[in-house]
């Protein structure tokens, strides 16, 4: 399935780019490039519909948060829902919370197996996915995930207004919304 999506590498090191291209192209990639910004994603899905975003843990949190941003509130459906992996050597607890807070897809820590990495970046196509869209947020359905967190237990008891999606990526033509529903959050203490 993943030779039919591309590979968009993110990072400040050139070494790394070139390490995460070579990386993709063994999980089965047929075309990686280094990130050249948001429209050129948006030029590349009309050729493959289904791109990865891979971003280095180390990237700054302003660059990451203003590209995450860009990509999750563009116009184009299969950049808005595009996956997006943030790759890591930081395990902990903190960090993941960090990065699943931003809205990525997924957080790989290396190192890891590349039967493991396949299986994490396949789990991205052909499936249901949630996705919630509320206040600064826009991202995968993190709920269960977060419950722990006070921060997000506050910004719930707050209410307001969130929309569900529920999409699928699809490597011949895209992402598809199979759902999209504008709810009120549920108020509790």
């Amino acid at each position: 399935m993943l030779d039919k999506c591309t590979a968009i590498v993110m990072a400040t090191d050139k070494a790394w780019i070139e390490r995460c291209k070579k990386l993709a192209h063994t999980a089965g990639f047929e075309e990686t490039y280094g990130f050249l910004g948001v429209d050129d994603i948006a030029r590349r899905v009309r050729k493959t519909p289904v791109q990865f975003l891979f971003a280095h843990y180390e990237l700054g949190e302003d660059v990451l948060r203003e590209t995450m941003i860009a990509i999750r509130h563009h116009h184009e459906r299969d950049v808005k829902f595009m996956p997006m992996v943030v790759f890591t050597k930081d395990q902990s607890v903190a960090s993941l919370k960090h990065f699943l807070k931003m809205g990525f897809d997924d957080i790989v820590a290396f190192p890891c197996a590349m039967t493991h990495l396949v299986g994490r970046l396949e789990l991205q196509l052909d499936r249901k996915l949630d996705y919630f869209q509320a206040g600064d947020y826009f991202g995968p359905d993190r709920r269960r995930l977060m419950e722990e967190d006070e921060d997000y237990r506050r910004e719930r008891r707050a209410g307001g207004t969130y929309t569900h999606f529920v999409i699928q990526r699809d490597i011949e033509h895209g992402v598809r919304i199979l759902h999209q529903k504008q709810e009120h959050a549920r108020e509790s203490a």
